[in-house]
């Protein structure tokens, strides 16, 4: 065997190996439990979706033949439990921050994270004190009701559902008349300008997290080093979201994202429900866009739930699913942080190197195979999700379902309403509403609750917050009351 002989025989050696032990980390069950059929299947849903869920966006039918369904649902008990570890400033170690937030093995939920640093904040007069109020943001609502829409109804529907419209609304109208005041509904969710448009509140938030992640971090000054700063020419080093509502009638129902997630509860408490990236294959998740995903809930799936209150701080790793719901009567405020640039470290390591929890890779593996082909194809979606003010925007799209997948997500949505009770109180049934939800008399999304708006109607509303986004804020208002006046000259309403 000549030289060039013994290269091709090494390297596809080498090969070899870091490919087996790719489907290790995919799916150990095989060699830890003589499980065949369960790895088979889910190397099966890996390798299939990974290829052709970015073909699919929007539709839980397309990739039927590489979902896993609940009677083919194996016995979970066996799996390892997820990472989670519950500390406070007594007992918090720059080990554990390093296995979690740097490394991206597990949950960290720290009590009191912000050592008292919250509570001026939780009173409103700081708000106003500190925030500009003549600056518009966009979120859910048109401060008379939240807006749901559907094609046919609550039992029917197959394309289901979208939040709208996301009107902007000033600063100082939302704090009065929202956070204060009669409490109408508005909510400002998923809000990328917040932070970076009021930037004495940046710096503070910004310095408890790099206080938190210190001992791990390696630098000083990690997040407020890079706030706003761009990687690969269009992404930025990470997002800061930022969450602000009254009450416990708003939820987000089970998604993710692609970075990992640091948070920071400043008022009101939220309830998180969260699932490791192992069960990708078993809940159907389907995409929004590059970034963030749906998926559909199952109870048979292995859930972590945990409560985060005022000054407590929540790291979970890359992609995890989750659904938060709100749980106290009160105005709430929290601050989340989307590291790309830590989470592209993290996915390379765990995808060339495999990874030290059990079923750890498979993530990894998708988000880098869609990240290069983005990059080899010129088709970037970054450059366009840098230009939204809002990810809620994500959330107004049509969603095309089967009717098992349509009830499971109406089962979903009792939950929510519940506020995940079942976990708690054995009286409190998986899937059964119990009329806890936004105040309904009956079924959500229905007609008899909110209007029901036409396709055609809801793909013109999609179409201006295209339009929309590409706006600055001073141009938001102006936008909107444009184009109400329009809809009223033009007889426009909407069909109850």
């Amino acid at each position: 065997m000549g030289a060039c002989g013994k290269i091709l025989f090494y390297a596809f050696a080498l090969w070899c190996f870091w490919f087996c032990r790719l489907l290790y980390g995919m799916s150990p069950y095989f060699w830890l439990h003589g499980d065949l059929q369960r790895s088979l299947k889910e190397w099966k849903f890996w390798f299939g979706w990974t290829f052709y869920a970015g073909d699919h966006k929007l539709d839980f039918t397309a990739l039927r033949d590489y979902y896993i369904y609940p009677e083919d649902f194996p016995d979970f008990s066996k799996d390892t439990p997820a990472p989670i570890f519950y500390v406070d400033n007594d007992n918090v170690t720059a080990e554990i921050i390093d296995y979690t937030w740097r490394q991206g093995n597990g949950i960290l939920v720290w009590r009191n994270a912000t050592q008292g640093a919250h509570l001026p904040m939780m009173d409103l007069d700081w708000v106003r004190e500190n925030f500009d109020m003549e600056k518009y943001y966009e979120g859910q609502g048109d401060l008379e009701k939240y807006f749901f829409w559907n094609d046919t109804d609550w039992d029917k529907a197959y394309q289901y559902p979208a939040l709208g419209p996301h009107s902007p609304i000033k600063m100082q109208e939302f704090v009065d008349n929202t956070l204060d005041g009669d409490h109408l509904p508005y909510y400002l969710g998923f809000n990328l300008k917040l932070l970076a448009e009021n930037l004495n509140l940046r710096k503070l938030v910004l310095g408890w997290f790099d206080r938190i992640v210190a001992p791990a971090a390696g630098e000083e000054h990690y997040f407020a080093s890079k706030a706003g700063k761009i990687m690969f020419g269009t992404v930025k080093y990470f997002n800061e979201f930022s969450f602000m509502g009254y009450g416990n009638e708003n939820y987000a129902t089970m998604h993710n994202g692609i970075a990992d997630d640091s948070f920071i509860q400043i008022a009101n408490t939220k309830r998180w429900i969260l699932i490791h990236t192992r069960y990708f294959p078993y809940i159907h998740i389907i995409y929004r866009h590059f970034a963030s995903m749906m998926m559909i809930d199952f109870p048979e799936v292995p859930h972590v739930v945990v409560d985060v209150g005022p000054g407590d701080f929540l790291y979970f790793p890359p992609a995890w699913c989750h659904a938060v719901v709100n749980m106290d009567d009160t105005w709430g405020m929290g601050i989340a942080v989307r590291d790309y640039r830590k989470t592209m470290q993290q996915m390379v390591k765990k995808f060339l190197f495999g990874s030290s929890v059990e079923a750890d890779v498979g993530n990894s593996f998708h988000q880098w195979f869609q990240f290069m082909k983005a990059k080899l194809t010129g088709n970037d979606p970054s450059t366009v999700q840098q230009k939204r003010r809002s990810a809620v925007d994500v959330n107004a799209q049509q969603y095309i379902m089967d009717e098992f997948q349509i009830g499971e997500l109406h089962k979903h949505t009792h939950d929510m309403n519940n506020k995940y009770e079942h976990y708690y109180n054995p009286e409190v049934k998986r899937g059964v509403d119990y009329g806890n939800g936004r105040k309904f008399k009956s079924k959500p999304f229905s007609s008899t609750n909110f209007p029901v708006q036409t396709t055609e109607g809801a793909k013109q509303r999609l179409r201006e917050n295209a339009d929309r986004s590409m706006l600055d804020a001073a141009d938001l208002k102006d936008f909107v009351e444009e184009r109400n006046a329009k809809r009223i000259a033009d007889g426009w309403k909407y069909e109850l």
